[in-house]
């Protein structure tokens, strides 16, 4: 085999150095362009994180009002039976009070009648 001999290292021309210092530029943009992107990423998931907390907060409030309100409406409602349940009882009582103020009345007349009965015998 043939060994070539090792060539010496060819000086770099200015077009050469131009090159490889505009790739380093490039490089270095393009890594500055990724990171700031990156950046920009990690500040808008941050923002969604912040938005979601007070979503979630704001939901959680919303329920609580919501189950408040359902409380409310069944202590209501509950008042309201106890209310048509006082009535009822009301309208039973004044009713058993006009029965018993006609008993009375009747059982009065009928006495009146028998005493007259008794008084003024029928000939």
């Amino acid at each position: 085999q043939e060994q070539q001999a090792a060539s010496p290292p060819q000086p770099v021309t200015p077009e050469q150095e131009a090159n490889i210092a505009a790739a380093r530029q490039q490089a270095f943009a393009e890594n500055a362009r990724e990171q700031a992107i990156a950046s920009n990423l990690r500040d808008q998931a941050m923002k969604h994180e912040r938005a979601a907390h007070v979503a979630n907060v704001y939901a959680a409030q919303q329920q609580a009002i919501a189950e408040n309100a359902k409380e409310q409406a069944v202590a209501a409602n509950a008042n309201q039976q106890q209310l048509a349940m006082a009535a009822n009882a009301a309208a039973d009582a004044t009713n058993a009070v006009a029965e018993a103020q006609q008993q009375q009345t009747a059982d009065a007349t009928l006495a009146e009648e028998q005493a007259n009965a008794r008084t003024h015998p029928a000939a």
